[in-house]
């Protein structure tokens, strides 16, 4: 029988509401299993002196006796779970400090909340409901693990993804190529896309795409003044014809549409 860890605390945090003007949390010594989702990009975590960026998709788990501080501001979903001497505690022990879900962010969003709905809904049932999510999660943490362990082979290619991450999330409003963000993460292109498709479910094409497309949602398409040239451009796409074809695939409706459910104009 699967023991399963007593939950010490599970939501989600935001440091712009908890930590209000601080820039940096305070190291501490960490104890529990601290389990922390990132739907959205944020600053920095640092674990044991080593600092991971915070990147959409990253799932942190760190273990009891890691020193933990962090760059703020950012939001995660989180579930800390008490240790003991059970298998769940003994494969999070295995498990690397920070992977990245790639595009089941959905999947995993879904995970951690319904952790924290069976936890608060106080049934007969929820305790039972609670223990089958954690041990889905836990099995899922493991499985992605071992595909991106698989990918990308050693820490120092891990970094090179990250590095072309970090470059195309800093310029993806211009004109970026495969060959530009293989330099950045000093790979070959051919294997950067291979290491990027295996460690995050998608090409670097889709990635940059997907950055453009959310930052047409959240920002540019929010500026009625704007048309939609000006936002297919501001966004890095090369014309306003795919960018309004790639947005509508992505979102199942088109440039126009979303801004009239958005912005009113009155």
């Amino acid at each position: 029988m699967i023991n399963i860890p007593d939950i010490a605390g599970c939501g989600i945090f935001d440091s712009r509401a908890a930590l209000h003007g601080q820039v940096r949390s305070v190291t501490r010594k960490v104890r529990y299993f601290e389990l922390e989702f990132y739907p959205e990009d944020g600053k920095s975590s640092f674990i044991d002196g080593r600092e991971y960026p915070i990147y959409a998709g990253n799932v942190i788990v760190a273990k009891p006796g890691q020193m933990r501080s962090s760059l703020l501001h950012m939001k995660n979903h989180y579930l800390w779970l008490i240790p003991d001497d059970g298998e769940i505690c003994s494969r999070l022990k295995k498990l690397p400090d920070v992977l990245n879900v790639g595009v089941y962010i959905k999947e995993y969003a879904e995970l951690f909340m319904s952790v924290r709905r069976a936890r608060e809904s106080g049934t007969e049932d929820s305790a039972f409901l609670a223990a089958s999510k954690i041990c889905e999660l836990v099995y899922r943490l493991c499985s992605d693990s071992k595909r991106q362990s698989s990918a990308c082979g050693s820490v120092k290619n891990l970094d090179g993804v990250m590095a072309a991450l970090d470059f195309a999330d800093k310029n993806f409003t211009h004109h970026i190529t495969l060959d530009d963000m293989a330099k950045a993460a000093n790979l070959s292109p051919i294997y950067l896309h291979r290491l990027f498709c295996s460690a995050l479910g998608e090409t670097p094409h889709e990635y940059v795409c997907k950055k453009r497309i959310e930052y047409a949602k959240d920002v540019l398409l929010l500026s009625p003044e704007l048309t939609l040239a000006d936002v297919a451009f501001s966004c890095g796409f090369g014309s306003q014809a795919y960018f309004c074809s790639a947005f509508k695939k992505a979102c199942s409706l088109t440039p126009a549409e979303y801004r009239k459910l958005h912005v009113r104009t009155e």
